[in-house]
């Protein structure tokens, strides 16, 4: 398959390995949301130990004080984005998700590296709550700190599509059609169902959540 064109469902940072990737192979990229987002006023008073940041926007929306705090994040990705700004969190930083594609094999590493520690998540509006749901309820508080909404704007025709949320694909689908010939890939399994539950066709999972991973299946397929 001869790839000219590819839309991601997120913005891209110049440095980013997938947009150099795109240009270096001359296809087309399209990076941007379908959602658009607003911060929900929350209680910044947080007495536990551990805070878990499921995403870089659950960590740039949070406003309490994270000093003393342990963090702990999904994945490696997530990390990486939280110390490419702030670098003096690094110590902090005590547990990295396996990016595996399962949210429960990580809420499950989570719950036993806690052991009886409260973790704080804080959370968007949309959120499924996908590690969360998993932790003891003694354990576990949870806090809303942004909206999301949804942003349909028509894709025109690519050749490879990615949706890194559910949202994402729900605010794809009001203005666009799914194309029998467009390859389309899901960030993660909670991505997938939504994805397979309304009927895409073409449609792979990708081995973990990273750019890397997509690279490594459009090498293979370019």
């Amino acid at each position: 398959m001869k790839i000219r064109s590819l839309f991601i469902s997120t913005e891209l940072p110049k440095d980013n390995e997938l947009r150099h990737f795109c240009l270096e192979n001359k296809i087309e990229l399209r990076a941007e949301s379908l959602l658009s987002f607003d911060p929900v006023k929350h209680n910044s008073v947080f007495n536990g130990e551990v805070i878990f940041f499921s995403s870089i926007r659950c960590f740039q929306y949070y406003k309490g004080d994270i000093r003393n705090k342990i963090l702990t994040v999904y994945g490696q990705g997530t990390a990486n984005k939280i110390l490419k700004y702030h670098p003096e969190l690094k110590t902090q930083i005590e547990f990295i998700g396996e990016e595996t594609n399962d949210p429960a094999t990580i809420a499950q590493d989570l719950v036993s590296w806690l052991e009886n520690r409260t973790v704080l998540f804080p959370l968007g509006s949309k959120s499924l709550k996908s590690i969360s749901k998993f932790i003891p309820e003694s354990q576990l508080e949870e806090q809303i700190v942004y909206t999301t909404q949804l942003n349909p704007k028509t894709i025109n025709t690519v050749d490879v599509c990615v949706f890194t949320s559910p949202s994402n694909v729900e605010s794809y689908l009001q203005v666009n059609e799914i194309q029998k010939d467009t390859l389309y890939f899901s960030w993660g399994k909670s991505t997938y169902k939504k994805m397979n539950d309304a009927r895409f066709k073409n449609l792979v999972l990708l081995e973990e959540s990273s750019y890397r991973s997509l690279i490594k299946f459009l090498k293979s397929e370019y």
